[in-house]
């Protein structure tokens, strides 16, 4: 498993080649992610979320702990030659954000990712093909 702690961010062009792919991602840089792993192309991903939380101490959190522990697809797009891939969320993933309010560059998500391309991640993080 690979965990991931990173602010939510929006992007408008430049996402996945996959219809269900969102507006909402998370940045993650390459070196530990595409280029670690030597995913070229884009990919799906089984994750798990660990937490959201609040960037600032006025922003409402009550109800976020309800996100805790929910699993969901997530869809990568390598950076190229970039140094951040781009980790985005799916359809109802942002339907579920925007029912909390959750806005992006206010708020921040720690998650594990467990799968790629159905293909298991091991402990060290590195891919384990199970045949």
């Amino acid at each position: 498993m690979i965990e991931v702690d990173s602010i939510i961010k929006s992007e408008k062009f430049l996402r996945p080649a996959y219809d269900d792919a969102s507006r909402f991602y998370i940045p993650i840089r390459s070196l530990y992610l595409s280029s670690k792993l030597g995913i070229k192309n884009d990919s799906e991903m089984d994750v798990e979320i660990i937490s959201v939380y609040a960037i600032k101490d006025y922003l409402n959190t009550e109800d976020l702990k309800e996100l805790s522990n929910i699993k969901m697809r997530m869809y990568l797009k390598p950076s190229g030659c970039g140094p951040n891939d781009g980790l985005f969320f799916t359809n109802d993933a942002a339907k579920l954000f925007e029912k909390h309010s959750i806005m992006e560059d206010k708020y921040r998500i720690k998650l594990v990712i467990n799968k790629i391309n159905g293909v298991n991640i091991n402990e060290d993080g590195k891919l384990r093909f199970e045949f």
